[in-house]
């Protein structure tokens, strides 16, 4: 009997001692395996979200999303501004007959509706020598100020950097226009059409330049949350309004592809409003790239899905304003989905 025992206890010890050298090697094999926490993501509460839109005036609270404070982090901007100067490079460089490509200039603020007479100032990614053109029968001139602008203008604007590379022009459009008499909250713009007229909001949620957008967020979160504000989930028409302009155009900046002037070709959602010239004939930023949103308005394919517009942070060409790229499911979140608020038009002040 006390041999059996022994025999029994030498078993179980072997066992556990192969248990743990096993474990062992699992761990120091499959170490490299293991993901770090991108902190580049934003945060956000996250309890469960309600079964269906009916359960949603009971648990209002319960999926109203809430940014969590955290460290500021540096974010690096669409290619940082660097005005044309003669000082910052110089023939000499060593690299510079390498360069091939041409500069990337922007303008800043964005084209569109301004509600008030503004200044644009024009930056290149790299030294170069920018000139604009101001109408549609002017003359290429050196840029050397900022250009103020009082009422519509059309303006091109090219760069050529040290390599001789000549970027080809870009036109934006401006357009100096008093408030309307109809009015929206704060954070919103203001957008008419011939068949409707509303607000909706500048930036993805949180609504706040310079901050980061929430994604990893499901429908009923998004829309639980605009609920929550006063304002409401835009419905598909709304978004494709606010985003396409007064001219139906195919991007917030025109018919034609640009590739740096969203945040389209990227890995990853930058801070809102960054790209300063991804911005909407009414002034709403970031509606072709950075993050998908949700919209209010079911896929006409599948019923039970809701359609997501706008495209995110790799979607190239494809991130377009009248066409739903994706259809998904209520409760489904991915990293690249966010969204944003509409809201109704306000009276005058008295």
């Amino acid at each position: 009997m006390k041999n059996g025992r022994r025999s029994a206890l030498r078993i179980a010890g072997l066992t556990i001692l192969f248990i743990a050298f096993f474990l062992a090697l699992n761990l120091f094999f499959c170490n490299d395996r293991i993901e770090p926490i991108d902190l580049s993501m934003p945060v956000f509460t996250h309890v469960a979200a309600p079964s269906s839109p009916s359960d949603l005036a009971s648990q209002r609270n319960s999926t109203v999303l809430k940014p969590v404070k955290k460290e500021k982090q540096t974010i690096p901007a669409p290619p940082e501004a660097i005005a044309a100067s003669e000082d910052s490079a110089t023939a000499a460089d060593p690299g510079v007959n390498l360069d091939k490509k041409p500069p990337f200039v922007w303008a800043d603020p964005g084209p569109g509706i301004h509600n008030k007479p503004l200044s644009i100032a024009l930056y290149a990614d790299e030294p170069a020598d920018i000139e604009l053109m101001l109408g549609s029968a002017g003359e290429w001139v050196p840029y050397e100020k900022p250009i103020p602008v009082t009422d519509s203008l059309r303006l091109a604007f090219r760069g050529t950097d040290r390599a001789g590379n000549r970027s080809d022009p870009i036109v934006r459009h401006y357009f100096i226009r008093a408030a309307p008499a109809l009015r929206c909250a704060d954070a919103m713009v203001f957008v008419e059409t011939s068949a409707r007229t509303f607000c909706i909001d500048q930036y993805e949620w949180p609504n706040k330049k310079g901050t980061f957008p929430l994604g990893f967020v499901n429908w009923y979160m998004a829309y639980d949350s605009c609920r929550a504000t006063g304002k409401r989930l835009c419905t598909a028409v709304e978004w494709e309004d606010a985003c396409a302009g007064r001219n139906n155009t195919q991007y917030p900046y025109g018919n034609v592809y640009e590739a740096r002037t969203c945040n389209t070709e990227n890995d990853k959602a930058y801070t809102s409003g960054a790209y300063g010239e991804c911005r909407s004939f009414a002034g709403a930023y970031d509606m072709s790239g950075n993050l998908r949103e949700w919209t209010a308005s079911h896929s006409e394919q599948n019923p039970r899905y809701y359609q997501v517009y706008g495209g995110f942070w790799e979607n190239r060409g494809a991130s377009t304003c009248r066409s739903a790229q994706y259809s998904f499911y209520p409760q489904n979140k991915f990293v690249s989905i966010g969204f944003r608020c509409c809201g109704d038009t306000l009276q005058p002040r008295r």
